[in-house]
């Protein structure tokens, strides 16, 4: 996450971030597109885990599906309508 870029970057399996473009507020990054992340429970500049990875809860990939429902269920919130991912 970065505070100042107002951004949050979640990594999703190889191959699945096509079914997120044209998604309101969501920018898909090439494949190769390299993020600037610190190690887990560092900073980089204002960049950070908001999950630190740890020994007993190892950072995973987030699932294209949940992170398709969790931006849905928010849209539906702030905006009383939703746009279905791809």
């Amino acid at each position: 996450m970065s505070g100042a870029e107002r951004t949050v970057w979640f990594p999703l399996p190889l191959g699945t971030a096509y079914r997120l473009v044209g998604t309101r507020g969501v920018t898909v990054q090439p494949p190769g597109w390299e993020l600037l992340a610190p190690s887990p429970g560092r900073y980089l500049g204002n960049r950070l885990w908001i999950i630190p990875h740890t020994i007993y809860a190892p950072t995973t990939l987030t699932s294209t599906d949940d992170l398709c429902d969790a931006l849905g269920a928010a849209r539906r919130r702030l905006a009383g309508r939703a746009t279905p991912c791809r």
